[in-house]
């Protein structure tokens, strides 16, 4: 997966479409070691199943209303493909020797006015500004692209933050970036097997699972083919 791509993934799909999760463990999935790697530096499996866990959590009580549901294994891969954007852009803020202090501190207090506006309850506000906010991330990239703008004690432009994205991904270029191959990654607007690992569907289900669009809901038959701990919904 080029790093171009790592970058555009979570763009092609709003994650607050996910509805609640079941309790179990995600055990069953989730095999020690690292789900990718950024650089030298991985990402472990547990890290992902914890922010899906909480993602899960957070979206429940506003969405399951709905009546809809999707594979956890697509909300794992969306915060895998978050967390992935987030050490990109802190591996940039590190090699570039990025002060994201006022970015961090201009986009906080939005985000904040942001989760009071939406109701969004404390206990949730940490992974409301990760997930639905990308904070951290987005930080980076309003740093990067108004660098002199915060230097000279001015507000930054308004497009800052897509300057800043852009920079990170020129910078990112030849950046090795690794997904285990039993991840899936999010392409365009379509939900697919990561095509540049030996990893292909085998099974109907397994292709139901690749195809699937998250912008619609999930085949009947393989949602009804997975326990309660592999559906977020």
């Amino acid at each position: 997966m080029t790093i171009r791509t790592a970058l555009g993934a979570l763009s092609a799909v709003s994650l607050l479409a996910l509805t609640g999760c079941g309790s179990e463990s995600l055990a069953r999935d989730s095999d020690a070691g690292a789900a990718a790697t950024v650089g030298e530096t991985a990402i472990e499996v547990t890290d992902v199943d914890e922010l899906a866990r909480e993602y899960c959590d957070f979206v429940m009580p506003q969405l399951t209303a709905a009546q809809q549901a999707v594979p956890m294994s697509l909300v794992r891969n969306s915060s895998l493909n978050l967390l992935v954007l987030q050490e990109v852009a802190e591996q940039y803020a590190e090699a570039t020797d990025l002060d994201v202090t006022q970015a961090s501190k201009l986009l906080r207090q939005q985000a904040e006015q942001q989760a009071i506006q939406s109701q969004v309850a404390e206990k949730d506000r940490e992974t409301f500004y990760q997930v639905s906010m990308q904070l951290d991330t987005q930080a980076i990239y309003l740093a990067a692209g108004g660098r002199e703008a915060f230097d000279q004690g001015m507000l930054p432009e308004q497009d800052a933050v897509t300057t800043g994205s852009a920079m990170v991904s020129t910078w990112a270029e030849d950046l090795d970036v690794t997904y285990d191959p039993k991840f899936a990654d999010l392409r365009g607007a379509a939900y697919d097997v990561n095509t540049a690992s030996l990893a292909t569907p085998t099974s109907a289900l397994a292709t139901l699972a690749a195809d699937f669009d998250p912008a619609q809901q999930a085949d009947a038959d393989y949602l009804a083919s997975l326990p309660a701990s592999q559906k977020c919904g």
